[in-house]
């Protein structure tokens, strides 16, 4: 004779494990990944929010490389007189 078990609701991480498939990972491992995934969202947000000054330096270091960070200091002090 077969017994049949009653179905039990899935809990924490094993219940997401079909959406997301980490089958092989246990639930602290699932929410560290939710953690760093979190953190890599907020990273991008940052990024895009912060595009002209970050253009902004990178132009910058790379006039002062190719020499012309003087000229640079020159305006920046025209400007502030």
């Amino acid at each position: 004779m077969i017994q049949v078990l009653p179905a039990t609701k899935p809990r924490g991480c094993s219940e997401r494990r079909r959406v997301h498939g980490c089958r092989r990972r246990s639930e602290r491992q699932c929410r560290f990944a939710a953690a760093i995934s979190s953190i890599k969202t907020f990273a991008v947000v940052g990024i895009v929010s912060n595009f002209k000054e970050i253009g902004t330096a990178i132009g910058e270091g790379i006039a002062k490389m190719q020499g012309y960070g003087r000229a640079i200091a020159d305006a920046e002090g025209r400007m502030r007189a």
